[in-house]
């Protein structure tokens, strides 16, 4: 878990915000595949670990990834996003949607 929780608090910490579009998808890729290795039972002590403003930024993660039609990978997006509102509040995903700082997250029509 532990490496996990590294690698999502790396991009986390180095999340690009006026960048091209691929290195936008390579960001969004790392912290998905590092989510999707995560265990349900890791995922509450790894949320623990972030801080307010890691919070923020992996709710806008999420609902990038919840604008991709896969169920699967949707299942696993809404379970984090229940444990990371139970962390952050509404207010998450309040600034998660309004913050215009990696604005790139959010989902494009």
């Amino acid at each position: 878990m532990e490496s996990c929780a590294h690698q999502i608090r790396q991009a986390l910490d180095s999340a690009p915000s006026n960048t091209t579009e691929e290195q936008q998808a390579a960001s969004f890729q790392r912290v998905k595949d590092s989510i999707l290795k995560v265990r349900e039972n890791d995922i509450d002590p790894l949320i623990a670990t972030l801080t307010p403003g890691q919070v923020d930024l992996l709710m806008k993660y999420l609902y990038k990834g919840l604008a991709v039609p896969d169920a699967k990978l949707n299942a696993v997006l809404l379970l984090w996003h229940e444990k990371l509102t139970a962390v952050g509040g509404v207010g998450c995903i309040m600034r998660s949607l309004t913050n215009p700082l990696h604005h790139f997250l959010a989902p494009s029509n």
